[in-house]
């Protein structure tokens, strides 16, 4: 039949539909078709603007074309949507905007706009809104609509109400990082700031031959595939920075960054844990008229970890270390009074190709929460011996896989021992297979008197007992 208006036509049907906006939207980006009807669909609407809709159409055919609406609407729609309802405490007023409005006055302005009240308590109001406000979705837009209404030059000027948020940092390790940052900044290292969201492939980069110490927590919708994961080692990030400073051409480098690395727990949140880890790139000296250029070499990088930790209060053992993104041998693991402060070496050259950096690049990376436990805010003084001083020079014979900070700790029991150098590490002729000496130059020195030979003696033979006993060391001949 033909559905056509013409001018014999004499019933004509309205209709009107809601359409589904999640089926319209896929549907018009799939074509790539905009018409306004799908950006007004897009928007979302309520179902009851169909049911608006015809009765203001039928209501212009009546009034302009002279017809007769037929009695009652034939609606399909068998799961209606109820319309939201948002209670509005009497106080949200003041508290969002400083502005003491009476609730008869709240509720005669939001009934003017279309809210209906469902409950009469003067402890708490609900209100019903209306289907053709779908922006609105809590009390803080009931305000805005009141405000709205009454003249935004009604809002009193005054300092802003709030209630203290709890600090997640404490406060003492707060100061801390911030000394801690101008304690590096001053050793002559630039600060850096990076994402805390890095590439899967960037972190398995630093481990060579060995799997992920810990598996990296995901982000479930990440912006790209380099920021698919919350990093669990602040050296990706830093070996990026070098990266893109080599390209540049500026070189030597020294940079450091204080941040937070996020650890997983099983179903608990990560532990977020406050790490420093610093790099250091190119010449340790330049190249001058009276000595050519050095390149960095491990004691370099020891070196500013030790004027850091001189600097904390820390007194730091330094052991052999595994690390798997460290060179083996060129690198170890700092240790404070039997718990681990940090690690210290040089980039594995598999990593440091990986990342395009120089092969002779360093590292140290230091936890701040283990570091402050062990830092001493005042310095304690120690008043100088007004006695003479003796040195002594011995050479230990020890196994070759005996490190010389063993043989440090065993003469630092000795209170008459002020000091200690390593000042010869001999391997070679005289020497049997497997083994290697040390030279050691000895300070003694009593803050009350002179020592005497025989006391200097009854030390040095006691202290090559315990060596003896506790290495293996014999005196070398």
């Amino acid at each position: 039949s033909n559905t056509e208006v013409s001018d014999e036509t004499t019933s004509v049907l309205l209709e009107a539909a809601c359409f589904n906006q999640a089926v319209v939207h896929r549907g018009s980006a799939y074509l790539g078709l905009r018409t306004e009807a799908s950006i007004r669909i897009d928007k979302g609407l309520h179902p009851d603007v169909a049911y608006a809709g015809v009765l203001r159409g039928t209501q212009l055919l009546v009034e302009i074309c002279g017809g007769t609406a037929a009695d009652g609407v034939c609606d399909a729609y068998p799961q209606p949507i109820p319309l939201r309802q948002i209670v509005l405490p009497p106080t949200e007023v003041r508290r969002l905007t400083g502005m003491d409005v009476e609730p008869a006055i709240v509720r005669r302005t939001l009934e003017s706009l279309g809210y209906t009240t469902t409950t009469d308590s003067e402890s708490v109001c609900e209100y019903r809104v209306p289907y053709w406000r779908g922006d609105v979705s809590g009390p803080a837009d009931l305000v805005e609509d009141v405000i709205r209404i009454l003249g935004y030059d009604l809002i009193p000027v005054s300092a802003p109400r709030f209630t203290s948020a709890s600090v997640t940092v404490p406060a003492d390790l707060w100061e801390f990082k911030t000394r801690l940052r101008r304690l590096v900044m001053g050793a002559g290292f630039q600060e850096v700031l990076t994402y805390s969201l890095v590439g899967r492939d960037r972190l398995s980069l630093l481990t060579p031959g060995a799997p992920l110490s810990a598996e990296p927590l995901s982000v479930a919708n990440p912006m790209s595939k380099d920021q698919e994961c919350l990093r669990t080692s602040l050296r990706a990030s830093l070996l990026d920075a070098l990266s893109r400073n080599r390209r540049r051409e500026q070189t030597p480098v020294r940079v450091f960054e204080l941040s937070r690395t996020y650890m997983p727990r099983g179903t608990e949140l990560p532990d977020e844990r406050e790490t420093l880890c610093a790099m250091l790139s190119g010449s340790a000296e330049p190249l001058s008229w009276h000595h050519g250029e050095r390149r960095l070499d491990f004691y370099d990088a020891k070196g500013a970890v030790e004027a850091l930790l001189l600097m904390c209060g820390v007194r730091a053992d330094y052991l052999p270390s595994d690390d798997p993104g460290l060179f083996p041998g060129r690198c170890a693991e700092i240790v404070a009074d039997g718990g681990r402060l940090g690690v210290v070496g040089q980039v594995h050259p598999s990593v440091a190709r990986a990342f395009e950096v120089d092969e002779g690049t360093f590292l140290f990376e230091l936890d701040c929460a283990a570091l402050m436990t062990h830092a001493r805010r005042v310095a304690e003084y120690e008043p100088l011996s007004r006695f003479p001083l003796s040195e002594r020079d011995i050479s230990l014979v020890v196994d070759e896989a005996v490190p010389y900070e063993k043989v440090a700790d065993i003469i630092s029991q000795f209170a008459l021992v002020s000091e200690t150098a390593l000042f010869d590490v001999y391997r070679g002729e005289q020497i049997p297979a497997g083994k290697k000496s040390f030279a050691i130059r000895l300070v003694l020195q009593a803050p009350d008197r002179t020592l005497t030979e025989t006391e200097i003696q009854g030390v040095i033979t006691k202290m090559l007992g315990r060596l003896q006993s506790g290495v293996g060391a014999e005196l070398r001949r």
